[in-house]
């Protein structure tokens, strides 16, 4: 196991799709960040600054994340 630069940090991972791994890399690569945690940090923290209530929250944020995967898609 990889020893870790910061010891405030801790490792995290989750299963997703290969499509899904496809559009983060597209993003991480738009955004031109550092690492992959700043861009999932950068993606969580757009969605938490956007009024997130209501029951189509989810459909809010899938909506908007397609939108961005097209934007990038079509070289921003």
């Amino acid at each position: 196991m990889k020893s870790r630069k910061n010891p405030n940090h801790v490792s995290f991972s989750f299963d997703i799709s290969a499509e899904s791994k496809a559009r983060f890399e597209k993003i991480h690569r738009a955004l031109k960040s550092k690492t992959k945690s700043q861009t999932l940090e950068a993606i969580i923290l757009q969605a938490a600054f956007e009024e997130i209530s209501g029951p189509d929250a989810l459909l809010r944020i899938e909506t908007k994340i397609d939108h961005l995967t097209e934007l990038i898609e079509v070289g921003l």
